[in-house]
């Protein structure tokens, strides 16, 4: 059987990236705990603008208008 040489460069990577969904994980869950309301307004943050099939979408339009005719 093969076995790919240690490289320690691409280690270091996939531990970071184990890192990063790990974090994201742990992002989505507390959000999950607070309110829709500040899902809605973190999605915009977290989710690129392009992501036009994201549920949280819609909502935050809603969520901008009341924020700016406040």
């Amino acid at each position: 059987e093969f076995q790919r040489p240690k490289d320690p460069e691409r280690e270091e990577t996939i531990q970071r990236e184990r890192k990063r969904v790990e974090i994201t994980q742990q992002f989505l869950i507390l959000f999950q705990l607070s309110t829709l309301e500040t899902v809605d307004f973190a999605w915009q943050f977290f989710i690129p603008r392009r992501t036009r099939f994201s549920p949280f979408v819609r909502p935050i339009r809603r969520v901008n208008k009341t924020l700016l005719s406040s």
